[in-house]
């Protein structure tokens, strides 16, 4: 592994590992420690994407390449800073204003580390690989953060927890300057010049980034139902502890790490297109199971099911988006992609929200499940774009 691949991936672990040994209780803790209803909760959930989705097209567009590094060190600060705040926070107002900062800090992390994974390896095939080691070093992060947030669980409280994850989050800013330092003039010639609004537009209605893209949206709907509201529900539904719910998230993300770790593999055998529909009809599976287990068993099938689905398709739709994507807008390109991330975070819980208003969790999270399937229906156009 290049190097700078390898800081680059250093710096996405810890990331990762920080925002996910809370993540997973974040609602829990919004509902039990904060105070905020199970309405409020969805809300306060989607603010974070909320965020993200206005400031990622705006920096992308107005961000130089020479300053890339000095934009993801600012974004890794901004991380400490907000998982910290979470730790403090006694009213909705405070906690909803770090919810607000983490979004724009995550938003300007993982679209510039997405960025530069695909411009500091040269060439289609070196791309691919730089991306794939890149989201394992990520999915890497997902297994350790609800390892250590289980662990830690046993002897502290969620309060505290927080404060914990912004201090291994300083991991994240001590690799990314090492990286920065390692990257400081070199870009492979490559010089992004000033993108113009008619390149938005025409980047915004190409296929191929918006075929990867809404793909991917097709997933993260459900997915920011999934977090949001399953680990509420078994809290309230099945009586499951906070350590209880944070080693079901280990088991999911283990599970998403393995499917990235064997990703490459996979799609030498299977294919990209058909990795894709498997893991949305995974996905669909996945969700409804978890959203009317009634044990924990079944429960835990579940989340084995959705978690395959999410190892599998955020790096097959990002090379796809990147691959596709010219090199001068691909911080752009990158951008316009993630955003199917923001969007699908704030909508999901969002609709789910509402839908508690009315119905049980249990359902109304099921519910969200005909996205992955209507999501089979946008593959195809991937298949057009030449890719196997």
């Amino acid at each position: 592994m290049h190097p700078r691949v390898l800081l680059l991936s250093f710096t996405g672990f810890f990331v990762s590992t920080s925002i996910f040994m809370i993540s997973p209780m974040f609602s829990v803790y919004a509902y039990s420690y904060v105070g905020a209803s199970a309405v409020e909760v969805g809300f306060i959930s989607a603010a974070a994407f909320l965020t993200a989705l206005f400031i990622r097209i705006p920096f992308s567009v107005g961000l130089k390449t020479e300053y890339f590094h000095v934009a993801l060190i600012g974004g890794l600060v901004a991380n400490s800073v907000a998982l910290a705040g979470y730790g403090i926070s006694t009213s909705i107002p405070t906690l909803l204003f770090f919810r607000i900062m983490h979004g724009a800090a995550v938003a300007l992390d993982y679209t510039l580390m997405l960025t530069l994974s695909s411009m500091i390896a040269p060439g289609q095939t070196n791309t691919t690989s730089s991306i794939e080691s890149y989201s394992t070093s990520l999915a890497l992060g997902l297994v350790m953060g609800p390892a250590l947030g289980s662990l830690l669980l046993a002897f502290i409280d969620l309060r505290m927890l927080m404060f914990i994850s912004s201090a291994v989050s300083l991991g994240a800013i001590v690799s990314g300057i090492l990286f920065a330092r390692s990257i400081h003039g070199f870009w492979y010639g490559l010089q992004v010049g000033r993108i113009r609004m008619k390149d938005v537009a025409r980047l915004l209605r190409s296929r191929r980034v918006m075929a990867p893209a809404t793909t991917y949206f097709s997933f993260t709907l459900a997915y920011g139902a999934f977090i949001a509201y399953i680990p509420l529900r078994a809290r309230i539904d099945l009586m499951i502890t906070d350590q209880g719910i944070t080693t079901l998230f280990l088991t999911y993300y283990l599970i998403v790490f393995l499917a990235r770790l064997f990703i490459g593999r996979l799609r030498k055998r299977f294919g990209s297109v058909k990795l894709l529909y498997a893991a949305l009809t995974m996905a669909a599976l996945g969700l409804i199971i978890s959203s009317l287990a009634p044990a924990y068993p079944v429960l835990v099938l579940g989340f084995m099911m959705t978690g395959v689905s999410h190892g599998l398709i955020f790096p097959i739709t990002a090379s796809v988006a990147a691959r596709t994507t010219p090199p001068d807008l691909r911080n752009l390109g990158n951008a316009a992609y993630l955003t199917s991330f923001d969007v699908g975070n704030i909508v999901g819980p969002s609709i789910t929200s509402l839908l508690v208003g009315f119905a049980p969790i249990s359902f109304s999270v099921s519910v969200m499940a005909l996205s992955p399937l209507l999501g089979l229906l946008t593959v195809p156009v991937i298949r057009r774009l030449g890719i196997p």
